[in-house]
């Protein structure tokens, strides 16, 4: 959950979405190795938060938009269930955000890379190294100051899935944690 009254406007912030949908359980299933945790909790997409100006704007590729936009939090905060999203502080480029974002620049949605990554679990080998497009997992990491979240897991940013994110952020701030096992509760009561 995000409490967007509570975060700080002065820092910028990576998230990830546990989604239910087709697409998201597919994307879970596909990330069933990378993590311990059961199917249905690990993350399924992958968003920045960034103030700009007193107002909050939320960063994500997306199949709906077939490729990266830049939204008002207010807006963008609609299409979601507000449970299933969680957030931390993340050294992230704005300017990386921005130039994607732009129609311009906008390389557009990458669904032969879910493809590949789907290959890749089937086969073990990695087959759409340069495809064109990005997934939300890869928007944000091309974004990540000094590429952490590629040099910790020893991946290109094609390479970087949500649950990546999630791992990474659920390790550096524990609270994440926390939440998520209230998450787990409040679905179990």
């Amino acid at each position: 959950m995000i409490d967007i009254e509570s975060l700080n406007k002065n820092l910028t912030y990576a998230g990830y979405q546990v989604g239910d949908a087709p697409v998201s359980k597919i994307i879970q299933k596909l990330s069933r190795k990378e993590t311990d945790l059961p199917v249905d909790e690990i993350a399924s997409h992958v968003f920045a938060l960034v103030c700009q100006n007193d107002e909050w704007f939320a960063y994500e590729a997306h199949m709906k938009w077939n490729g990266c936009k830049k939204l008002h939090y207010d807006q963008w905060k609609q299409d979601y269930k507000p449970e299933a999203l969680f957030c931390a502080p993340r050294d992230l480029y704005v300017g990386a955000l921005e130039f994607y974002a732009d129609p311009k620049f906008n390389p557009g949605y990458s669904s032969a890379q879910i493809f590949g990554l789907a290959l890749e679990e089937v086969t073990e080998h990695y087959f759409w190294n340069d495809n064109p497009g990005m997934i939300c997992s890869e928007y944000v990491a091309v974004a990540d100051r000094g590429f952490k979240i590629c040099y910790d897991y020893g991946l290109k940013a094609n390479r970087i899935k949500p649950v990546h994110w999630q791992m990474q952020l659920m390790k550096e701030v524990p609270d994440i944690q926390t939440k998520r096992e209230l998450l787990r509760k409040k679905v179990n009561v």
